[in-house]
């Protein structure tokens, strides 16, 4: 599928890193064909590290058969301002920008093929969940391979962009809720009598534990609840505190008003 294509990075930052060593750990591209584009020099140099032809003059990316653009979108505008124009239907355009619409990346980039991708950051440790969105003018090779290169760095699905709010509220932001969580039970452990220092340890082992077990065991988080949930034993307790709090509420609620910022900075607001 790649036959030596050339892949260009605009934005070499985590996320990219992420993919693109992938990428590469995957064999779908060999290094020395990737260029990644940065204004940083220490971004510039982890790119090097792992064997990519590097700069920080974004011309140089006119010659890539694939573009992954990863800067933050508040720049996407000027950063295609001064490119855009000149890529051509040859070139495929992956956007990780998030909130950054297909209409208004095809407006910057005219000829150009555009595939939206939103990813999150377990990616960083090849476990990521991304959703992939296609542009009118993307082939069904083009999503093919935009799935196969989120794929080496964890789990890819292909979405409607009208849906890419809701991946973002969902699994995008997703990885922060259960930060939050742990960061909740370490404070419950350390207010019943723990140590801050243990408290921490078996927190996040426990939610490292659980989300192993459901990993591994293949079973729906539903079923893995009811078996550790003994009639009138301490778990039933603590859910029933949670149901009783409205917990699923919150987190609905906070799915939700996530999708609705999104949405609110694909307006620009």
């Amino acid at each position: 599928m790649y036959d030596g294509k050339i892949i260009g990075v605009i934005g070499a930052g985590n996320m990219t890193e992420a993919l693109i060593s992938g990428v590469v750990k995957a064999g779908l591209v060999a290094a020395d064909n990737i260029i990644a584009c940065d204004v940083s020099l220490e971004r510039r140099e982890v790119f090097a590290g792992m064997g990519c032809k590097v700069t920080a003059n974004v011309d140089e990316l006119l010659v890539a058969d694939i573009v992954l653009l990863g800067v933050k979108p508040q720049v996407v505008s000027s950063v295609l301002a001064e490119i855009g124009a000149r890529f051509t239907a040859d070139q495929l355009l992956i956007s990780i920008a998030a909130g950054v619409a297909i209409e208004t990346l095809q407006s910057l980039a005219p000829a150009v093929r555009v595939i939206r991708v939103m990813p999150n950051t377990p990616m960083l440790v090849g476990a990521g969940v991304s959703g992939v969105a296609r542009g009118n003018s993307a082939k069904s090779s083009d999503v093919a391979m935009a799935l196969e290169m989120c794929a080496a760095a964890g789990d890819a699905y292909e979405v409607a962009e009208s849906q890419l709010d809701a991946v973002t509220g969902l699994s995008g932001s997703g990885p922060a809720y259960l930060f939050y969580f742990t960061e909740c039970l370490i404070e419950a452990g350390i207010h019943v009598g723990l140590p801050p220092e243990l408290a921490e340890k078996m927190a996040c082992k426990t939610v490292i534990g659980a989300a192993k077990l459901m990993a591994e065991t293949g079973e729906n988080p539903k079923a893995l609840r009811k078996k550790v949930t003994s009639p009138n034993g301490t778990t039933e307790a603590a859910i029933k505190v949670k149901h009783e709090k409205g917990f699923a509420k919150v987190v609905i609620n906070a799915v939700e008003r996530a999708k609705e910022r999104s949405e609110e900075l694909a307006r620009g607001e």
